[in-house]
């Protein structure tokens, strides 16, 4: 199915559908299963239900939600909010500043050019900032993640653990909860949050690294 212009509400029954939003700010919900769902231009809002889903944003600030499946998600260009939902997602944030969550599940999360807000929430997840100034945000039983490469030498470039109760600063960080493995600095709140940072050491850490 192929929108063309104006402000569309989609429900897309039944499995294997194929929509393209066209320009306009449109809603687009594929229920039944194993969808696909492109928003074209526009500030579009989507989301996805059952199934292992393809949903991408294109132009615009939109809004995408995965569902219960092992969903393929790009963001595209500008501004978009990404919530992979349950499953084991796949979420690359694609050009501008983003807010990409894998949600539930162990999930890939790569925010692409921008300056991008990354977190795995609960799962084994991998998290690659790419371009810009990223944060990367950690939470209370967010499972074992990794970074794939926090960039030293970018400012603005932050790890943020404020909301990881155990740890209470960067003192505290580096007296009681960090260690280096294989060469790779490995943050344990000790109550269910790790996080490998590949390819860095903690002599290469400092305060400015992070936010509490």
């Amino acid at each position: 199915m192929r929108l063309g212009a104006g402000n569309d509400t989609i429900y897309a029954r039944g499995s294997e559908n194929v929509i393209y939003g066209g320009s306009g700010n449109d809603f687009l919900a594929g229920i039944g299963g194993n969808d696909t769902l492109r928003g074209g231009r526009g500030n579009d809002e989507m989301d996805c239900v059952p199934g292992n889903n393809l949903l991408q944003g294109g132009q615009g600030d939109d809004s995408i939600g995965g569902g219960t499946g092992d969903d393929t998600i790009y963001g595209g260009a500008d501004e978009d909010f990404v919530n992979g939902e349950e499953g084991n997602d796949w979420i690359h944030g694609g050009r501008g500043s983003d807010y990409l969550s894998g949600d539930q599940g162990d999930d890939t999360v790569n925010g692409g050019r921008g300056s991008d807000r990354l977190s795995g929430a609960a799962g084994d997840d991998v998290l690659t900032g790419g371009g810009g100034r990223d944060v990367f945000a950690f939470y209370n039983n967010g499972g074992n993640d990794t970074i794939t490469d926090f960039s030293l030498s970018t400012r603005g470039e932050k790890i943020y653990l404020a909301e990881l109760a155990e740890i209470t600063s960067y003192r505290d960080l580096m007296k009681n909860h960090i260690s280096e493995i294989d060469g790779n600095a490995v943050i344990d709140d000790g109550a269910g949050t790790t996080v490998t940072l590949l390819d860095v050491s903690i002599a290469d850490l400092n305060k400015g690294d992070f936010l509490f």
